[in-house]
């Protein structure tokens, strides 16, 4: 049994008792919260996506991508390594992540079909600090580019949305 003694400094309330007793709650366990299929579990299974995992957790991004929405989910667009420059990946910082994986994630769920239906737009992603709008173009032919650089190669589903494979991916402006 632990025993605490808590004081009020609040006028005309030392007369109450504070003193509570109650069994050592801190060390007991925690129960891991394990969410599966969410959108950081995808990206961490496959090893297409390890600079993008990187990133994620540079920008300390990894628990809401992580956690089951609280609202929609989240639209997550990202690369492979190979598109990835190391000169980037050498100069990352917290700020540099946060702000890529930010500008290329939008607060909804959006699959390929629902952008290709919506046609040609601009979206607004999650955080809009650094004028980086998300410009989604799409031809007659249903591909659809994002940025002008990243054309869609595939769609992957996840419990908390989707994430977008593009085969390149645009830098962002960082100047607000």
């Amino acid at each position: 049994m632990s025993i605490i003694k808590m004081v009020s400094m609040a006028p005309n309330t030392q007369r109450y008792d504070y003193t509570y007793k109650y069994t050592d709650l801190c060390k007991k366990e925690n129960a891991p919260e394990e969410y599966t299929g969410t959108i950081f579990n995808l990206l961490e299974k496959d090893k297409r996506f390890t600079r993008t995992i990187q990133i994620i957790k540079t920008g300390r991004l990894k628990d809401e991508l992580t956690k089951p929405p609280v609202r929609n989910g989240f639209t997550l667009f990202v690369t492979e390594d190979g598109n990835i420059p190391d000169h980037y990946m050498n100069n990352l910082d917290v700020f540099r992540a946060e702000v890529l994986i930010n500008s290329y994630l939008l607060p909804g769920v959006a699959s390929k079909e629902y952008l290709i239906e919506n046609g040609s737009a601009i979206y607004m992603p999650k955080k809009y600090h650094y004028n980086n709008p998300l410009i989604v173009e799409v031809n007659d032919a249903g591909e659809v580019l994002v940025n002008k650089v990243g054309k869609v190669k595939e769609t992957i589903s996840a419990t908390n949305g989707y994430i977008h494979v593009l085969d390149n991916l645009a830098d962002v402006s960082y100047i607000n």
